[in-house]
């Protein structure tokens, strides 16, 4: 005798899937042309203002620490916060300083530790950067 596992049945009143209208590919391609260029553009800023990604990343992340009400951020939270040891964050911050976005200084809680904090230009690049991208 043959035995089969059978799925129960599914009542005829069974709702269809709702699918997305599907877009223009016209409007889909000019969409992604337009955000390449973007791209492409941010991409040439930092190259023509000699700024590493890092840095970049860097100056992002401490913006965003700045709309959290921190002003500024120990140097071993921000190598944490993107991704690289706390012996590369020197030279990103160093890259930071010679443009004028970030300052470094002494904690005055912890004197053996450093914090770094964006200047008002290194806000407005930040900014640019996250119009630049959004738009």
């Amino acid at each position: 005798m043959k035995t089969t596992d059978t799925l129960p049945r599914q009542s005829a009143t069974r709702s269809t899937p709702i699918q997305a209208t599907p877009k223009s590919p016209e409007k889909s391609r000019g969409r992604e042309a337009s955000q390449v260029e973007q791209v492409d553009s941010l991409f040439t800023t930092l190259r023509t203002r000699k700024i590493s990604m890092s840095a970049c990343h860097a100056i992002v992340k401490l913006y965003m620490a700045s709309g959290s009400n921190r002003e500024r951020l120990l140097l071993s939270t921000l190598a944490g916060k993107i991704g690289i040891t706390n012996a590369a964050i020197t030279s990103v911050v160093d890259s930071m300083e010679s443009h004028g976005f970030a300052v470094r200084q002494r904690d005055t809680t912890d004197r053996r530790s450093v914090v770094i904090s964006l200047t008002p230009e290194g806000k407005h690049f930040a900014e640019s950067l996250g119009a630049s991208v959004q738009s």
